[in-house]
């Protein structure tokens, strides 16, 4: 990530407040039997994987998230493949704008945007059917590198797309 007026030490300060105002455990954790090389997983309170997920403490996070994001009813949120389903919900519906979804899986659907998430044995992610010139807001679960993020807005962009934020939790 860079660090300019949004890069790495702005995370790092909503990060810090968040944790404050919402705090949450997250561990790496050891994956199993796992082709990839990313060989650890970051794992949270909102991913219902270390206990049953509140929906109301995720809808606060994601509400405090949002507020620093100036949107207009028009965009559009973009859940990156599973992982980020479940906040980009909660983001949808805090929000009220439309929700949009990549998958790793290549399908007939036209108007197909292509990008890679590396570390992944399926390193291929799909995004589908977002009208033309969008402003899109990225959603994902966690963030460790910073490359899945960035490759997704490299191909929003590069396909006519306007990247408001990229909106991560963790």
């Amino acid at each position: 990530l860079q660090n300019g007026d949004y890069g790495k030490d702005y995370i790092r300060r909503i990060g810090t407040r968040l944790a404050t105002i919402l705090p949450m455990e997250v561990r790496s954790i050891k994956r199993l039997n796992y082709p990839g090389s990313r060989q650890s997983m970051i794992v949270q309170t909102l991913d219902g994987l270390l206990e049953i997920l509140d929906p109301i403490y995720l809808t606060q996070v994601m509400k405090q998230l949002f507020d620093q994001i100036d949107y207009k009813p028009t965009d559009i949120i973009l859940a990156v493949d599973a992982s980020g389903y479940i906040p980009a919900v909660a983001a949808s519906i805090v929000t009220g704008l439309k929700l949009g979804a990549s998958k790793k899986a290549d399908l007939e659907i036209s108007n197909r945007i292509e990008f890679y998430e590396p570390g992944t044995p399926n390193p291929n992610v799909f995004m589908y059917s977002i009208p033309d010139n969008s402003r899109v807001i990225i959603v994902d679960d966690e963030i460790m590198s910073g490359n899945t993020a960035y490759n997704a807005a490299k191909a929003l962009m590069e396909n006519g797309h306007k990247v408001l934020a990229t909106v991560v939790p963790v």
